[in-house]
């Protein structure tokens, strides 16, 4: 992402652009249906991509031909349609970045939401361990005993929700700067839009 940045938007490719949008969630923590709309995303910029490409082979046969039987009016109209093919498809991709920054917030609520119920089950599992073994007798103050560590490597449930809550921590530290990066990348997006834009207008496509 950092590199696609430093870019100047004139210089942009739809190579640069495409390459981070594609949009990825960790499974394991995310609403069916934010998963579902991540996947109608991904499969819009893979249509996108379909779309362009088929466009400018039919375009590039046309010109082909155009070149071993030149007709004026005909090489205008295909230059054209290049032209307007370009512009449109970088415009897509632009909305595609908009659309990506409001999933990846949607994402950030639902973890945000998620991680501080994923932390309350796992204290109360790890306390309910503690207090079976305290009322066993065992001495769960004892110095040298690793309440944690005791709970993560005797108690398979236990450890699997220690283990969430920690992963959606993480998640909630990330996805501040994930969600920067990603507006940041929206941004730039829309600079390489006006930069198609203006050789559009100046006849340079």
């Amino acid at each position: 992402m950092d590199r696609f940045l430093q870019i100047p938007s004139e210089q942009l490719t739809r190579k640069d652009v495409v390459q981070f949008l594609p949009l990825h969630f960790d499974s394991g923590f995310v609403s069916q249906e934010l998963k579902s709309d991540a996947a109608k995303f991904n499969e819009e910029l893979n249509q996108a991509n379909a779309s362009h490409t088929a466009c400018c082979r039919s375009i590039d046969d046309a010109l082909s031909n155009l070149a071993k039987a030149p007709d004026a009016a005909e090489l205008r109209k295909a230059v054209g349609e290049r032209a307007d093919n370009t512009l449109n498809d970088v415009q897509r991709l632009a909305r595609l970045w908009s659309r990506k920054v409001e999933l990846v917030a949607r994402y950030r609520e639902e973890v945000e939401r998620d991680a501080p119920i994923a932390r309350s089950k796992a204290t109360a599992k790890r306390d309910e361990v503690l207090n079976s073994l305290r009322d066993l007798g065992f001495d769960i103050n004892r110095a040298g005993f690793n309440n944690e560590q005791f709970v993560a490597m005797n108690h398979p449930e236990a450890r699997e929700l220690m283990r969430a809550a920690n992963a959606l921590e993480e998640i909630c530290r990330t996805l501040p700067q994930r969600i920067k990066a990603e507006s940041e990348g929206a941004a730039h997006a829309e600079r390489y839009v006006r930069a198609v834009a203006e050789r559009y207008v100046a006849g340079k496509l």
